[in-house]
């Protein structure tokens, strides 16, 4: 026996040798992690799309100039001829016409280089030799700021930082070098390189009521704070720094004097949003206050409360003022109702769901076509249309709303307010015709907008406000009824073969009139015959209003019975008409792993032999451990002698669930794997507790 003991123990040691050697060899050749480039998915943007590369620039170099006045340089005139980009033609911008590189087009000029006039196109020479010319005014403006107020000295104001103003102030005026108290001036006076220089760039940002300058904003930012001078940041988001994001606030009932708010996330400060006005409504005892804010929120109702702008709010994100009242009892205010709701289909795949009407919203979800969403208002942004639906846009370039539109108007309504002012345009800026609806009028809407808060609606005496008109079940019973078509279809479209009713919620028809009004009526059960589900296939049915009708199609199905393992992983997926024969899996088997291994012991409830309708049917499995089953294959041997060697040297390679201590010495080391290896060879003398 002392022979075989002998033996046992060089088997041992040449089991250990050759186990060590291979592992050691690829541990070493594995300490490096593999590199991955991510790479950025392109797709034919569902949203309107812009360059998202352009030429690389040279650093910055300060010109040769007098008395420490700056010039602008050579990096900087090329980032900037690339914001402005080239127009070989003169255009009408708002109020002045352009050309080249965003120059005002020489008067005489104007009709030379007009494409609908002379049809000239000016050189890219020519065109620099505007910008520059108007560029010395600019130039001589932020010089005269830098130099009254010390910048050099004081802050250490170098190249970039001019180079930046003066980019900004060609693009929005000089009007901020006229005093330091303003946020923006304020924080080139006071060095700012953070977030206070950046939340005052950011209230620079629009341009005929929509944020277009955002991204322009951001590149004089990252020339000013870094010395970075890289155009593509003003329209590729990829190529911005991550540090620099924006936020939108919403006031949720009350009016915020700035809706966007930049942060740089290596700056955090607090939210410092102003309000032009706060919402007003009883408190517990019904009496009319003004209500306090109590915090921005991740969303209108209820939310993640957000007190600090920094890496956690992805930019873009929308940010919900919540209110209280003077005792503190927390409010919900009212989403806003804007009014007629038009049901539109999405018609394409991908299309990005957004938190506000312009793609610098933050994304936050997709649609695919064939998706049906209640739109409530529509506002114009990116050059485009984009519709609300709860809280969240879409661009309805990628729906149906124009053909919807189309369809539905002009469509009657009834007034709900006591009195409504009927205005010359959509907004209650604009002046009264002298009309004043009463509540129960009857009106024909033929054309309906934003004022950028509400929809208005166009009416033969004018405009009114649409959130005081109801659309649906409106009384126009003298009109004769011409048509009848499925507006919106129900919510539910499939039904499972003999086990489901039909359910015609959210189904709603459009009726058109004799005189060319529609009006739109709630799908009711009585409406709808046709309907069969005993047979599986498409179910057309038929809907009646009056006298005219219409038809929709539903699905009817097959049941479907499902087994899963516990994890939810499909074991098997089969369809059945009620009815039929339900075919069991076997028995399903589930991996050893570092907690022991697992017996099946059943499914989560009885399976029905015959098909009932669907049915989702779950693996229940009983853990078992052993002791000494370190690779935990439900197997003690020679494998798991290796297995805990390899633990010894590796552990976080190869884990253990169990304590392996088997010499019970108080130590875990190679002793222990050689006595796992003597209780395989010999059980009775080396035991395992």
């Amino acid at each position: 026996m002392k022979g075989k003991t002998i033996g046992s123990l060089i088997l041992v040691v040449a089991l250990m040798l050759a186990t060590i050697l291979p592992i050691c060899t690829k541990a070493t050749e594995g300490e490096t992690q593999p590199t991955t480039t991510e790479t950025r998915p392109t797709t034919s943007e569902i949203e309107p799309t812009v360059p998202t590369t352009q030429p690389s620039t040279p650093p910055a170099t300060e010109p040769e100039v007098p008395d420490g006045t700056f010039k602008i340089s050579d990096a900087m005139m090329t980032v900037l001829k690339e914001m402005e980009g080239f127009s070989e033609h003169a255009y009408w911008d708002y109020s002045q016409w352009s050309i080249g590189y965003g120059s005002e087009c020489p008067a005489e000029e104007v009709e030379y280089y007009r494409k609908d006039k002379g049809g000239n196109k000016i050189s890219k020479e020519y065109a620099e030799q505007l910008l520059r010319k108007e560029l010395d005014y600019f130039e001589k403006e932020v010089n005269d700021f830098v130099k009254e107020h010390d910048l050099v000295a004081k802050n250490g104001f170098g190249q970039n930082q001019y180079d930046a103003l003066v980019s900004f102030t060609y693009n929005t005026g000089a009007g901020w070098t006229k005093n330091i108290t303003g946020n923006f001036s304020g924080a080139v006076f006071a060095g700012d390189k953070g977030t206070h220089l950046l939340y005052g760039f950011m209230l620079w940002s629009m341009a005929g009521n929509e944020h277009i300058l955002i991204g322009r904003r951001i590149v004089e930012m990252n020339i000013y704070a870094n010395g970075i001078y890289d155009s593509r940041g003003q329209w590729d988001v990829s190529a911005r720094p991550d540090q620099y994001r924006i936020a939108f606030m919403d006031g949720n009932g009350g009016v915020v004097k700035y809706d966007e708010h930049g942060f740089d996330t290596k700056n955090v400060i607090p939210i410092k949003t102003q309000f032009k006005s706060r919402p007003t409504g009883p408190d517990e005892t019904g009496v009319q206050v003004t209500y306090e804010l109590d915090g921005w929120y991740t969303q209108r109702v209820g939310g993640t409360k957000v007190e600090m702008l920094d890496e956690s709010i992805p930019t873009g994100t929308v940010l919900y003022a919540h209110w209280k009242t003077p005792t503190g009892k927390p409010v919900v205010i009212p989403p806003v109702d804007t009014g007629m709701k038009l049901t539109v289909q999405v018609t394409a795949n991908g299309v990005n769901i957004r938190t506000g009407p312009q793609t610098y919203y933050l994304s936050v979800g997709k649609a695919n076509a064939g998706d049906v969403l209640e739109i409530t208002q529509v506002t114009r942004g990116d050059g485009t249309l984009w519709g609300r639906f709860g809280d969240q846009w879409i661009c309805l370039d990628y729906t149906d709303y124009a053909t919807v539109l189309s369809k539905t108007l002009p469509m009657w309504g009834v007034v709900t307010a006591n009195t409504l002012n009927v205005r010359k345009d959509a907004g209650t800026s604009y002046d009264s015709v002298g009309v004043t609806l009463k509540k129960g009028d009857k009106v024909l809407v033929k054309e309906w907008k934003t004022d950028g808060s509400i929809m208005w609606g166009k009416i033969e005496q004018g405009w009114i406000a649409l959130p005081y008109v109801s659309f649906e079940n409106a009384d126009v019973t003298e009109k004769t009824v011409q048509s009848v078509s499925v507006h919106q279809a129900p919510a539910k479209q499939s039904y499972v073969h003999m086990t489901e009713k039909l359910d015609v919620t959210g189904g709603k028809i459009l009726i058109t009139f004799s005189d060319g009004s529609k009006q739109i009526l709630d799908m009711t059960p009585e409406m709808v015959t046709g309907f069969d589900n005993s047979k599986v296939g498409t179910n057309t049915l038929t809907i009646t209003y009056e006298t005219q009708t219409a038809s929709m199609e539903v699905q009817i199905v097959k049941a479907k019975v499902i087994f899963k393992m516990d994890d939810g992983t499909v074991i098997s997926e089969q369809e059945y008409l009620v009815g039929e024969t339900v075919a069991v899996p076997a028995d399903p088997t589930k991996p050893a792993d570092s907690n022991g291994y697992y017996i099946f012991t059943g499914w989560d409830k009885a399976v029905a032999e015959v098909c009932n309708g669907n049915a989702t049917y779950q693996a229940v499995f009983e853990q078992k451990k052993v002791t000494g089953d370190c690779n935990t294959d439900g197997k003690i041997n020679d494998q798991d002698a290796i297995y805990l060697l390899r633990h010894v040297y590796f552990p976080s390679r190869y884990p253990m669930a169990e304590p392996a201590d088997y010499n019970k010495d108080g130590k875990l080391n190679d002793q222990d794997a050689i006595y796992l290896l003597r209780h395989v060879y010999f059980p009775n003398r080396y035991p395992l507790s």
